[in-house]
């Protein structure tokens, strides 16, 4: 079986701070038929995370059919060719093991939480999941009564389901404006032979990969990588991706059975490549990603008109959202309205001091630092930069690009993307 191993390279581990010297060794080797394996090895705890990472995600779901990635994800865990949904749970929670699985727009993910002894089993217990599930016909009914019950707590949350809303604005007939989940009506149209043919095209070689971070040693990562995952035939290529077409900026207001309004402005922005992602991140600590920030300081502490006000940004491979959230009293959304698109327009006619520029740097790099301290999420991170073609992007690079970000850069990078011309808007207005 030929392997290609990429250097070791030695890092400082962001996680455990300079002065103990702690270190993390990131390691990564790619099989024959493409699969990647990616580990981080941190000997100074006593579990890890293994994820098994899929680049596919709702996005790859047919536009007019869409829930299929996501139906997929759950259907994985009811039945393979050795064991039932039953043995499934068992034999994970007989070694102690957390184990989870997500869709998101671009990938899926099925992943463990152990302790570092457990390592061989958890990993056989993942491949057998992901390479061998057998679906039925009962099982498929069975997954879509569940996916709908998750639908309806979905609804139940404005604040949740106002975000697909906006979707639908922010990138019009095209599959990424779909929530993740699908609806009830698209979930009756997934048939077996569409989840099949799913699963064929989509998890195989080079989609897959594999990110290990706690302690674990990549080799033994790499072997068992090697003994599950090495038979499968590669499709070829990985995903070709149809990018969005530009939309109308478009408003839509709602009336709906809640107690309070809610409120969300959006706009497409640049992607995980880019370099705008950088001095965006920085306005939107500044807009509304925290207790000093312009929105929770206006809105909140100043006139008291919402309890929920924040902004936040999700990055895609080739694209991305920036959204401002808040909810009100149904006869205060007027002036909820009115102060974000004036905070939006102060911003981009560079009213920015520097003291807020650097105060949003250092809250940016805390919770950097911070989401390091969970074996998950590093696995999420290997796994989005292989995915998205920046695997040297480590936390020390991260950190040094959000230093850099001058005040020029934030100001050319707020007038290019804080038009309030261009943001759509989703207004949920109260009917009690």
């Amino acid at each position: 079986m030929a392997i290609n191993n990429k250097s070791n390279k030695f890092r400082k581990d962001s996680q455990a701070g300079k002065s103990k010297g702690k270190v993390s060794l990131l390691s990564r080797s790619v099989l024959s038929n493409s699969v990647a394996v990616i580990t981080e090895e941190i000997p100074t705890v006593e579990s890890f995370a293994l994820g098994i990472f899929i680049n596919a995600g709702s996005r790859e779901d047919p536009y007019v059919m869409p829930g299929v990635a996501h139906l997929l994800e759950h259907a994985v865990f009811k039945k393979t060719k050795t064991r039932n949904g039953r043995q499934i749970a068992d034999d994970f929670e007989t070694i102690g093991a957390y184990l989870n699985a997500f869709t998101a727009k671009e990938f899926t993910c099925v992943y463990i939480r152990a302790l570092k002894e457990h390592i061989n089993k958890g990993f056989e217990l993942l491949a057998d999941i992901v390479v061998n599930p057998v679906f039925t016909e009962r099982d498929l009914k069975n997954e879509k009564l569940v996916i709908s019950e998750e639908i309806n707590i979905i609804e139940d949350d404005p604040e949740d389901v106002i975000f697909d809303f906006c979707d639908k604005l922010i990138f019009g007939n095209h599959p990424l404006s779909n929530p993740i989940t699908g609806t009830r009506n698209s979930l009756q149209l997934i048939t077996l032979e569409e989840l099949e043919s799913f699963h064929k095209r989509l998890y195989k070689p080079p989609n897959i990969l594999i990110a290990g971070a706690g302690n674990l040693k990549h080799k033994t990562v790499l072997k068992e990588a090697t003994k599950y995952f090495s038979s499968l035939e590669s499709n070829g290529n990985s995903n070709y991706r149809l990018y969005p077409n530009e939309t109308f900026t478009l408003r839509q207001e709602i009336t709906k059975k809640y107690n309070q309004s809610h409120i969300v402005y959006g706009r497409r922005v640049p992607g995980h490549n880019s370099d705008d992602k950088y001095p965006l991140a920085v306005l939107n600590v500044l807009l509304g990603d925290g207790m000093s920030s312009r929105l929770y300081q206006k809105l909140r502490e100043k006139t008291g008109i919402a309890y929920n006000v924040y902004s936040t940004i999700t990055s895609l491979s080739d694209c991305g959202s920036f959204y401002i959230y808040a909810a009100t009293d149904k006869t205060k959304v007027k002036i909820l309205e009115d102060i974000i698109k004036e905070e939006i327009t102060k911003i981009r006619d560079g009213s920015i001091s520097k003291k807020e520029i650097n105060r949003a740097k250092e809250l940016l790099k805390t919770s950097a630092v911070m989401e390091l301290e969970s074996m998950s999420a590093r696995i999420q991170i290997l796994a989005r930069n292989e995915f998205y073609d920046s695997p040297d992007e480590d936390i020390e690079t991260f950190l040094k690009r959000i230093d850099s970000v001058g005040s020029k850069e934030i100001r050319d990078t707020a007038e290019n993307y804080f038009n309030v011309n261009d943001w759509n808007v989703v207004v949920f207005h109260s009917s009690k």
